[in-house]
């Protein structure tokens, strides 16, 4: 079952946001959705990849609070690049509260210029968390920090 909120009423916008905690299923259902909706899909972890650089190297090398910072960076110029329809899977954290100020406003100035839609993997607050770290501990961004 979907559960949905509206906030606003539905007018044309030209980017459609994907947000929610990683391991959700934010990226699995942004490749699957996009094409239904005839808009491009824009995953912002494999953007920082592709333009920034190795997420966990930055976040080794230069901290967490630096990667929040470039990643919010990008988004914003990415949104402020847009010229056609289309969906934005966000990072996990992507609203966390412990973004740096910059980070933190700046992505909520994002969410407000956009549509969004927030998923989560169940209804259920415990079993989502159950199902979040559970996916979260095999993905490539987080094993590299989790001791052995």
């Amino acid at each position: 079952m979907i559960e949905f909120e509206e906030r606003r009423g539905w007018s044309p916008v030209t980017a459609l946001l994907l947000i929610g905690p990683g391991g959700a299923g934010k990226s699995t259902v942004g490749s699957e959705l996009a094409p239904l909706l005839n808009r491009r899909l824009i995953d912002l972890d494999q953007e920082f990849l592709r333009r920034i650089g190795d997420i966990g190297k930055i976040i080794r090398q230069e901290g967490y609070q630096t990667y929040k910072t470039l990643n919010s960076s990008l988004a914003n110029n990415i949104m402020s690049d847009l010229s056609d329809d289309s969906l934005l899977v966000t990072s996990s954290g992507f609203l966390a509260n412990d973004n740096p100020k910059s980070a933190f406003d700046t992505n909520h100035a994002i969410l407000k210029s956009a549509y969004s839609v927030c998923l989560l993997p169940s209804r259920d607050f415990e079993e989502a968390v159950h199902i979040v770290v559970k996916r979260q501990v095999t993905r490539p961004f987080t094993t590299r920090f989790i001791p052995a």
